[in-house]
């Protein structure tokens, strides 16, 4: 069911954006950047990343992860993801609140990235 995804080297590019799967982190350190590259965080040893595609119904991956040191990483794709919650709603619901949660932090810095991107290269033009 969990797919071993090994050896992945720092500067990996781990997930791309379309992709719905969701990856857990066995060893090192994943950053997280938004659709206009801002970094969001640093996830590690433990964590999770890539829940927002599957619980977010209508919400497309617009994240992509690169690894920052040498990874080991488990993935579980959206079919064995669904069966598996079907077991486990409490599991499901802990996930979701999680999605929902980095999604709304994720849209607000990515806006205010989006912003200063504008912002100097208005600057730029009348410079």
């Amino acid at each position: 069911m969990l797919g071993c995804v090994s050896g992945q080297l720092r500067e990996d590019i781990l997930m791309h954006t379309g992709r719905d799967c969701l990856y857990f982190i066995d060893r090192g350190t994943v950053a997280i950047y938004s659709e206009s590259g801002k970094e969001i965080c640093h996830l590690e040893d433990g964590d999770f990343f890539g829940e927002i595609a599957l619980v977010m119904k209508h919400h497309f991956r617009t994240a992509s992860a690169i690894a920052v040191t040498n990874c080991e990483l488990f993935r579980l794709d959206r079919e064995h993801f669904e069966t598996t919650i079907a077991y486990y709603p409490t599991v499901y619901n802990s996930i979701k609140e999680v999605a929902t949660s980095r999604f709304d932090r994720t849209s607000v810095l990515d806006e205010h990235h989006k912003a200063e991107l504008r912002t100097a290269e208005e600057d730029n033009m009348v410079a």
